[in-house]
């Protein structure tokens, strides 16, 4: 099956942010806060601190979900006046196993492809009417990628690179884009996580591009495959 990485538009026009940056937050201040009660918010940072100290409830062969009915929404706050209401939303601060605010339009067209166990919390955002979810996909593990098959890029240039494992790439000198990336094994869901970003089926690609979801941008020159 093959896969294209999908990424929220950069476009000032489009996100309303100038600086590429996340539109929204989580925030508990004075006069912002995000949790309804002291509850809510100790079990949510409860569960993002057991991510952060094992980042293995975040992996795909041993997902832990959040239980969203003990968080029935969070308030998020733009971060920037201007920012736009769209289908795809970077928040802060970037928690592990929560990956991106999607609309309800573009939750509801993943849903109805196969995904694996994934979270998703309600979230309403100041002074929009969409409904939005704070969502994240298990991560699948580097040793399934078939680095010897896979090619790389250096960021605006020609030259092509392949690795022999993660580490390699990782320490190799300069940003190396993925090009094409090949996994070991054959995975049944339609929406995969990787190292390197989020990558949809091409069955859902083709229909995402027969809506309009503001903001979200499919890069078919980063391909995924399964072997």
């Amino acid at each position: 099956m093959k896969y294209y990485q999908i990424n929220r538009s950069c476009e000032p026009s489009i996100i309303g942010v100038n600086d590429a940056s996340s539109q929204v937050g989580i925030l508990n201040t004075k006069t912002k806060h995000s949790f309804v009660n002291e509850y809510e918010k100790q079990y949510f940072n409860d569960f993002v601190n057991k991510n952060r100290k094992d980042i293995s409830r975040a992996a795909m062969d041993s997902f832990v979900t959040i239980d969203a009915s003990k968080i029935p929404f969070i308030k998020c706050f733009k971060t920037k006046k201007k920012v736009k209401e769209v289908d795809i939303m970077y928040y802060m601060p970037r928690e592990v196993g929560f990956d991106i605010v999607i609309s309800k339009k573009f939750l509801d067209l993943l849903e109805k492809y196969k995904l694996p166990d994934y979270n998703k919390i309600n979230i309403r955002v100041e002074d929009f009417d969409t409904e939005y979810y704070l969502i994240g996909f298990p991560l699948i593990n580097a040793s399934e990628i078939d680095f010897k098959k896979s090619i790389f890029r250096a960021s605006f240039k020609e030259e092509k690179y392949v690795f022999n494992n993660f580490e390699e790439w990782k320490n190799h000198f300069g940003l190396k884009e993925p090009e094409s990336i090949i996994l070991k094994n054959k995975f049944e869901y339609d929406v995969l996580k990787i190292n390197f970003g989020i990558f949809f089926s091409q069955k859902m690609v083709n229909e995402i591009e027969k809506m309009n979801l503001k903001a979200l941008e499919v890069d078919k020159d980063t391909i995924l495959e399964c072997l």
